[in-house]
């Protein structure tokens, strides 16, 4: 596989399904949720690139977690209320 920084590469897929399949070992990455939240799910790239006053990723968690894995969110307005207050942070080329 070739690849440069900040660049897409080609990967290998096994197919398992029309919808499914494996991706081949790529080296020294991480996983996109672990860039985002970090392994601890509260650093990574949501704490670093945080404005001020805007909620945490686990403020956000825990208004949408009682709604339950699947179910629609308690309320618009909770749902409303992250997305004015949590801007999606920026993604750079170089890991944490």
């Amino acid at each position: 596989m070739r690849s440069q920084p900040g660049r897409v590469c080609w990967v290998q897929v096994v197919p398992f399904s029309p919808s499914a399949g494996l991706l081949e070992w790529v080296e020294d990455t991480l996983p996109l949720s672990d860039y985002l939240t970090g392994k601890s799910r509260t650093a990574g790239a949501h704490a670093r690139y945080r404005r001020p006053g805007d909620i945490s990723f686990v403020d956000a968690y825990q208004l949408m977690a009682p709604a339950g894995a699947g179910s629609a969110p308690r309320s618009r307005g909770q749902l409303r209320y992250i997305f004015d207050n949590q801007v999606p942070c920026k993604l750079s080329a170089t890991a944490p």
